[in-house]
């Protein structure tokens, strides 16, 4: 999900900055409380995630992808974050990724989410500076969500992933195993 130090979304653009990745059997470590509770219920075995830095500096960004038992799980819990977001019995929780990054975990956050597959996608976005964001509809983490959770996450890992051809079936050992 994070194979480099950077993710371009437009080469004519700066990209955003890797800071750290990491993979988890524990899928609570990014989603707490019931939200944290469903996602067990509905199979979720590993959560991968990292830490970014945005291209103006600005905001820092986790995002990350839940591995649910089956596409229906993961439709599912799409369907539920909302609520449990709005009504503060749920949500996902952001990486630190060494100084500086706390704002991450301590400050104002927006998120989004979605789902491809058996795959709940999701991304959480706070200000770098740790002040709350200047409007609900903030222009620039919107856009953030955008590349984040659309153009990487999902196109980039996901569809990429789903789209690989398979193996030619002449190149495949079949030499059977004891």
């Amino acid at each position: 999900m994070f194979p480099d130090d950077e993710i371009v979304i437009n080469p004519a653009e700066d990209p955003y900055r890797v800071l750290a990745a990491k993979s988890d059997e524990d899928c609570t470590v990014a989603a707490v409380d019931a939200l944290g509770e469903l996602l067990k219920e509905y199979g979720c075995n590993q959560v991968v995630r990292g830490t970014l830095r945005s291209p103006d500096k600005d905001y820092l960004i986790t995002g990350g992808i839940f591995n649910l038992a089956t596409e229906e799980d993961a439709a599912a819990a799409y369907d539920t974050v909302k609520s449990m977001i709005d009504d503060d019995s749920g949500r996902f929780v952001g990486m630190i990724a060494g100084e500086g990054t706390e704002p991450i975990v301590l400050s104002e956050t927006q998120v989004g989410w979605d789902y491809r597959g058996h795959y709940l996608i999701y991304v959480v976005i706070a200000r770098a500076d740790g002040e709350p964001f200047s409007s609900r509809d903030d222009s620039h983490a919107k856009l953030i969500l955008w590349d984040i959770i659309e153009v990487h996450l999902r196109e980039n890992v996901l569809d990429g992933r789903a789209l690989a051809p398979a193996a030619d079936p002449e190149e495949v050992d079949a030499t059977p195993t004891e």
